[in-house]
């Protein structure tokens, strides 16, 4: 049970810091270049126009395919197109194709290097993909080039918590609020890496600050549920994380911790419909996967489990809550040590050093048996021998 709950916890960090919001690119405005052929700016405003109907209204007319198709044509004929690459970034990532996200976002922030919104989404990317490390170093060096980027600032500051890193966290958030000071978003996540931090008194007067300068704000009440969740009162995390929800409906992340509150309870039935309900309208979404998993272990739902969480790993191979709660479980239920010793060994590498979930892994390496066999039959007993 213990070992379940640090799960829990796992994903209760995996959903703090807020959902990124991402637009195609307006290539209508680069129609009228003239280093580049007709035919190929004619593809590429079709296909970002497919793309924007895809990011805001989902796939229901097909148009996520016809993005694709028309931003690779674009590409075939230009592949200088960065609006291109970005626009095919955004549908795969949405789509859950991080992989080829990243590739294309990469290529775009290469061809544009000043653009915000292409750096933004590369490292969202990377950071969907657990390569916090990488996510974070590569947006420090946008804002450290660009110090008036502040979406983009504001990004970093969730990268880096995420990353271990604090008080540099806390430092770009304050930064941004010295230039933004109603921003009641970055309050909210500077309240959150206090929290990160163990400062929970700092945290919770950071949340009523942000809550009395705006009540309607969905990340300070995402906030002040993850501050109530810390001091046990899952009563009151759960009536603010369903408010954040009320106040963006488009904002999975309060929805994912509402699931949450109900796997810290052991209501393991409900917080599987909780996930369930989530990934119905965002199929792809990694914190809904993740608590699903847990969900189904907690219900001895064993195969299940495993098929979630083998399918979150497909898409993001370097998910280390994914990769501690698989390894978990082979070595708890499914008895293959083997395996769980390798997960393990994935996870003391990767994990930050000093992070619950590393020290639990090296734990768990320590008392697993080398086999990945079924134990050993005991010896025979040695015959009697006969009377002479």
């Amino acid at each position: 049970m213990r070992r379940l709950l640090l799960c829990c916890a796992l994903a209760l960090a995996a959903c703090g810091g807020g959902k990124l919001k991402v637009t195609s690119s307006d290539s209508a405005k680069k129609a009228d270049r003239t280093d580049v052929a007709p035919p190929a700016i004619k593809a590429m405003v079709e296909g970002a126009a497919f793309a924007k109907i895809y990011l805001k209204e989902g796939d229901a007319t097909g148009a996520r395919a016809k993005a694709v198709a028309k931003l690779e044509e674009a590409l075939v004929l230009d592949e200088r197109l960065w609006e291109a690459h970005y626009d095919l970034g955004l549908v795969h990532a949405k789509a859950g194709e991080l992989g080829r996200a990243e590739e294309h976002l990469a290529k775009a922030a290469a061809a544009s290097p000043d653009s915000e919104p292409v750096a933004v989404a590369l490292c969202e990317v990377r950071r969907r993909r657990s390569e916090t490390k990488s996510a974070a170093e590569g947006l420090e060096a946008f804002c450290k080039s660009h110090p008036q980027a502040l979406d983009a600032r504001a990004r970093l500051v969730v990268v880096l918590r995420e990353a271990g890193r604090h008080d540099d966290s806390i430092g770009h958030a304050r930064f941004i609020l010295a230039r933004r000071p109603l921003d009641d978003n970055t309050r909210a996540e500077l309240a959150l890496s206090h929290l990160a931090k163990g400062e929970r008194d700092t945290a919770e007067l950071l949340v009523a600050q942000a809550l009395k300068a705006n009540p309607k704000s969905a990340p300070a009440h995402r906030a002040h549920g993850l501050v109530a969740l810390q001091k046990g009162d899952d009563a009151e995390a759960f009536r603010a994380f369903e408010r954040a929800a009320e106040l963006d409906p488009n904002d999975t992340t309060a929805r994912v911790n509402m699931g949450n509150v109900f796997l810290r309870a052991g209501a393991f039935k409900e917080a599987e419909a909780a996930f369930r309900e989530v990934l119905k309208h965002t199929a792809n979404d990694e914190g809904a996967m993740l608590g699903l998993a847990i969900a189904q272990r907690g219900q001895k739902k064993l195969d299940e489990a495993r098929s979630t969480y083998e399918k979150l790993l497909d898409k993001s191979p370097k998910h280390l809550a994914a990769t501690f709660g698989l390894a978990v479980l082979f070595a708890d239920h499914l008895k293959d040590t083997g395996r769980a010793r390798t997960l393990f060994k994935q996870v003391a590498s990767d994990a930050p050093s000093g992070s619950a979930m590393r020290a639990e892994a090296e734990k768990y390496l320590k008392e697993l048996p080398d086999s990945g066999g079924p134990p050993p039959k005991p010896a025979a007993p040695p015959a009697k021998k006969g009377k002479s």
